[in-house]
C-alpha cells in the first residue's frame, strides 16, 4: 500500500510539473506558478522543479524569492553553471551589474561553453557602456553558435545602443529575414528608421506594412457590443494600454489629461505592461484617476483580449506603437471595438485593427494622411498637453545678460544628434564666433560613447573649445541647468518632445527644424501651440540664420529673447499645451465621437507592401 501510494503521489507530482511547463508554454505563468507551487508540495525536492519555480519567480518580479532557491540550489550542486547565470540574469534586473558580472564569470568558469552566461555578460557590459568588450563577447558566441538567432538580435540592440542606427536596421532586417515572426526585432527596426534622415513617410508605410503582416491573432477577433450603444448618457470606457505609466514622456503627458477625467462621462481603465508593476510616483499620482488598474506584463495576449473583452472596454488606447514594451498583438486581435493610437508613438503601425490614430492640424497635415493606414483624427488645438514639471526651480535670467557668451544648449540622446545636425551646428559656431554649444545626454557618462561622440564632433568641424558636454544628473539639476542656457537648438529629423516643454517652462525656447512626418514636425507642432511659429524653420538654411541673429550680440532677437525668457512660463501655462482642462473634454469629444460612429465606419483601403 505504502509503496502504491508513493506512486500515486509521484505520478501527480510528474503531471503537476508537466501542467507548469504546458502554462508555461501558454505564457500563463501565474498559472505555471500556481501548478508548480502544488508540485514541490508533493515533491519538495523536486530539483527540476525549484529551479523552474525560481526561473518563474524572476520572471514574476520576485527576485528575492528566486535569488534565495538559487543560493540553496548551488549549495547542493556548487558546479551547477546554469544557476550562476540565473543569479546573473537577476542581479542584471535588480541594477546590481558588477555582482551580475562575477555570477557570469563564474558560470563560463565552469563551462566556457554556455551561451546564455557568455550573452547574459555581453549584456551587462552593454547596460554598463563597455561595448567593444559586449560586441567581443557575442561575436565569441556568435561562432560558437552561427545560427544563434537570439545573439544576433542582441548585436543589433548593441548596434543601436551605440547609436549605429544604420548598422542596427542592417542587422534587425538579418534577423526578419531567418524569422519573419521576430516581432520585436520589426517594432525595433520600425523605430531605428526614424533616426535615419533619408527614410521618408512612404518608406516607413512600407516597412510598416511588411511588420504588421507578421501578427498572428492569439484569439478569435472580439465580437464586443458597438462602442457607443448605451447612448451618450452611458459612461464611455476607455482602455489603455502601455508600459510607460511612470517616469516617462508617455507618463508625463498622461497625467495631465488624468487630472481632468472625473468632468465627463468616461471611465479610464489601464493595462499596464511594466515588467515593474509597482511603478513610481508618477503611477501613484496615475492610478487614483483609474476605475480600473491591470498589470498585464506577465499575461499572454490571449488572456489580456479576454480581460479587455471582460471589461467592457469602448475604445482602446495603444500609447506604444513600435516602442519597447508594446502589445500590438493584442490590437491585431481586436480587442475592442475603437482601437487607438495616440502619445507614445509617431507614425502608423500599419495594423488593419487599428481604427484611428490621434493628431492636431500642425502634426499631421491633410496632405500627409496617406502616411497612415490608420484615419487621421485631428485634435483641435494640439496633440500633446503637458504638467508643469513638479519641483521645478524659478525661471533665470538669461546668460548672456550678464556678459558670457550666447549659450545654445541641447539635452537630447545621442542617437538624436546625426552627423546631418552636427554639420548644421558647425555652421551656426561659424557664423556666430562668440557662440557656445552646451551638449547634455545620458550617453556622455559612458567613456566609449563619449570619445566617439568627440571623435564625431571633430569629424563634423566643430570647435570642441567652446563646447561642453555633461552626463546624467537629478531631474532637479537637469532642470537648473536651463540656466546656462539662452536658446535650444533642436535636433532632427527626430526632435525634442518633453525636453522641448521642460525647456518652454524653464523660459528657454527650442530653435527647430520641420520635416515631413508627425515625428519631424513635434517641435513645430509645440512651439505653435505655446505661440511661438518663428521659432519654427522649415529650411536648414533658415535654422542657420535664425540662430546665427539670435546670438548676435545686441541683436533685436537677442533683446527679444530677455523679454521671451521673462514672459514665457505664464504664456506657456495658459497655452494649450498646458490647458488640462480643455484638452480632455477635446479628447473626450473626439472619444466619443469615435465610439457613437464605430459601427458605421467606411472600410478602409491598406495599401499592400511593396
Amino acid at each position: 500500500m505504502a509503496k502504491q501510494k508513493a506512486a500515486n503521489v509521484a505520478a501527480q507530482a510528474k503531471a503537476l510539473f508537466v501542467e507548469a511547463v504546458q502554462w508555461v508554454e501558454h505564457e500563463e505563468l501565474g498559472k505555471a506558478d500556481a501548478a508548480l507551487d502544488r508540485h514541490l508540495q508533493l515533491a519538495p525536492g523536486s530539483w527540476p522543479g525549484l529551479c523552474l519555480k525560481a526561473m518563474l519567480a524572476a520572471q514574476l518580479q520576485r527576485h528575492a524569492i528566486a535569488e534565495n532557491i538559487w543560493a540553496q540550489l548551488l549549495k547542493a550542486r556548487p558546479d551547477y553553471a546554469d544557476g550562476y547565470c540565473q543569479l546573473g540574469l537577476i542581479c542584471e534586473a535588480t541594477g546590481r551589474l558588477q555582482e551580475a558580472v562575477a555570477h557570469f564569470q563564474r558560470a563560463l568558469a565552469l563551462n566556457p561553453a554556455a551561451r546564455g552566461a557568455g550573452n547574459g555578460l555581453a549584456t551587462v557590459y552593454q547596460k554598463m557602456g563597455r561595448f567593444a568588450e559586449a560586441m567581443a563577447l557575442y561575436q565569441q558566441v556568435l561562432r560558437a553558435e552561427p545560427d544563434s538567432l537570439q545573439t544576433q538580435f542582441a548585436i543589433a540592440t548593441l548596434h543601436q545602443a551605440q547609436n549605429h542606427m544604420h548598422d542596427a536596421v542592417a542587422a534587425y532586417r538579418q534577423v526578419l529575414q531567418r524569422d519573419p515572426h521576430h516581432l520585436l526585432a520589426g517594432s525595433n527596426l520600425l523605430f531605428c528608421e526614424h533616426y535615419l534622415p533619408e527614410r521618408d513617410g512612404a518608406s516607413r508605410l512600407q516597412s510598416a506594412l511588411a511588420i504588421a503582416q507578421q501578427y498572428r491573432v492569439p484569439v478569435a477577433p472580439v465580437a464586443n457590443t458597438p462602442a457607443g450603444a448605451g447612448g451618450a448618457e452611458r459612461p464611455l470606457r476607455v482602455g489603455v494600454v502601455s508600459a510607460d505609466l511612470r517616469r516617462h514622456p508617455v507618463g508625463y503627458f498622461l497625467e495631465a489629461v488624468f487630472h481632468h477625467v472625473g468632468e465627463h462621462a468616461w471611465q479610464w481603465v489601464v493595462f499596464s505592461n511594466s515588467a515593474d508593476g509597482h511603478g513610481d510616483e508618477l503611477t501613484a499620482r496615475l492610478r487614483p484617476h483609474c476605475t480600473a488598474w491591470h498589470d498585464i506584463a506577465n499575461v499572454s495576449d490571449a488572456a489580456v483580449v479576454q480581460c479587455i473583452t471582460k471589461a467592457d472596454i469602448d475604445v482602446l488606447i495603444d500609447l506604444s506603437g513600435h516602442t519597447a514594451g508594446n502589445r500590438l498583438a493584442v490590437f491585431a486581435a481586436r480587442a475592442a471595438p475603437v482601437q487607438v493610437s495616440w502619445l507614445g508613438y509617431f507614425a502608423t503601425t500599419a495594423l488593419s485593427t487599428m481604427d484611428y490614430v490621434l493628431a492636431d492640424p500642425h502634426s499631421v497635415p491633410e496632405s500627409e494622411s496617406g502616411f497612415f493606414t490608420e484615419t487621421v483624427w485631428r485634435l483641435p488645438h494640439t496633440r500633446l498637453c503637458f504638467a508643469p514639471p513638479h519641483g521645478a526651480p524659478n525661471v533665470s535670467a538669461m546668460p548672456a545678460q550678464s556678459g558670457r557668451a550666447f549659450t545654445f544648449g541641447c539635452f537630447q540622446a545621442l542617437a538624436k544628434i546625426n552627423t546631418t545636425v552636427l554639420q548644421t551646428w558647425n555652421r551656426i559656431l561659424a557664423g556666430a564666433p562668440k557662440a557656445r554649444l552646451r551638449i547634455q545626454s545620458v550617453g556622455l557618462d559612458y567613456p566609449e560613447q563619449r570619445t566617439a561622440f568627440e571623435t564625431r564632433l571633430v569629424q563634423a568641424g566643430l570647435p570642441l573649445d567652446r563646447i561642453t558636454l555633461h552626463g546624467t544628473s537629478t531631474r532637479a539639476d537637469y532642470l537648473q541647468a536651463y540656466a546656462e542656457v539662452d536658446a535650444v537648438l533642436d535636433t532632427f529629423p527626430y526632435p525634442g518632445g518633453t525636453t522641448t516643454v521642460e525647456a518652454l517652462w524653464m523660459g528657454v525656447p527650442t530653435l527647430t527644424l520641420a520635416t515631413p512626418g508627425m515625428l519631424g514636425r513635434q517641435g513645430a507642432a509645440l512651439l505653435t501651440a505655446v505661440g511661438l511659429p518663428e521659432w519654427v524653420c522649415n529650411t536648414v538654411d533658415a535654422y542657420v540664420q535664425r540662430a546665427v541673429d539670435l546670438a548676435t550680440d545686441a541683436s533685436s532677437l537677442q533683446i527679444d529673447l530677455v523679454l521671451l525668457r521673462k514672459q514665457l512660463r505664464g504664456k506657456v501655462q495658459i497655452s494649450p499645451l498646458m490647458d488640462a482642462r480643455r484638452f480632455a473634454s477635446d479628447l473626450y469629444a473626439a472619444l466619443r465621437s469615435m465610439a457613437a460612429g464605430s459601427n458605421k465606419k467606411e472600410q478602409r483601403t491598406i495599401p499592400a507592401p511593396r
